[in-house]
């Protein structure tokens, strides 16, 4: 099976909400944590295509080949999403920095045939003579449809001032 990717085009337009989760008055430069989110609009998920084109191997006592081949499509359309994290400086300009970022995709696609073949040499009784058997066959598959939705976690160092507060 070869899997071909399609590109993959993101943009991104946020609101950002950013809070302290420790009073204004407590703070000092070792104990910020900053809780941000902020709502995504991605343009377009990913896209690409599935191609399926194998021969299985079937046991038999002569000759016989099989083959199989089938292309699917998948395509993505816009989608919101929301990204969410929370920093937590250690010092005034070292953090670590907790990112889930999460966009959920409506999918489509057409899709070609599937197409399968098996040929093979039969030998039937009364009198055991070799006859070849050729099968050959394609089928409608079903537009490609759905939902795929994204979450993605990351875990980071970051460096840089914290939000002052005022």
């Amino acid at each position: 099976m070869r899997i071909l990717h399609g590109q993959r085009r993101f943009a991104t337009a946020a609101i950002v909400a950013m809070t302290s989760g420790v009073p204004a008055a407590a703070q000092t430069t070792t104990d910020r944590i900053e809780v941000w989110g902020a709502v995504t609009r991605a343009l377009t998920g990913p896209t690409g295509q599935v191609v399926a084109d194998y021969s299985p191997p079937l046991p038999s006592d002569g000759v016989l080949t099989s083959h199989g081949v089938q292309t699917l499509a998948i395509e993505t359309r816009a989608a919101v999403g929301g990204t969410g994290g929370l920093n937590v400086f250690f010092t005034p300009h070292v953090a670590m920095q907790l990112l889930v970022d999460y966009a959920s995709f409506s999918i489509g696609g057409s899709n070609a045939l599937y197409a399968y073949s098996i040929h093979y040499t039969s030998r039937q009784p009364p009198d055991d003579l070799p006859v070849p058997v050729a099968f050959d066959q394609t089928i409608a598959w079903p537009d490609t449809s759905g939902l795929v939705r994204q979450i993605r976690i990351g875990l980071m160092p970051r460096s840089g001032s914290a939000v002052p507060t005022g």
